[in-house]
């Protein structure tokens, strides 16, 4: 239990640390970037998320496959 607490302190702070490390004009230039793909209407692909989702699903696939075949 007390691992999950400090994960929940932990991780956030680290994120805010690491995002405070990059500098400014990386951050500025980076956002600029993101805003503009967006504008252009090139958001995340649906290609890509597909792909993602469909391996996450292959992976819970071979996990239960796995699970079954260890308790037979």
């Amino acid at each position: 239990m007390l691992g999950h607490l400090d994960d929940l302190v932990l991780v956030p702070l680290l994120v805010v640390l690491a995002i405070r490390m990059i500098p400014r004009e990386v951050l500025a230039e980076s956002q600029a970037a993101a805003a503009a793909r967006l504008a252009q209407g090139r958001g995340i692909g649906l290609v890509g998320a597909g792909l993602v989702v469909a391996s996450w699903f292959a992976l819970a696939a071979l996990v239960v496959l796995f699970t079954v075949q260890a308790f037979r």
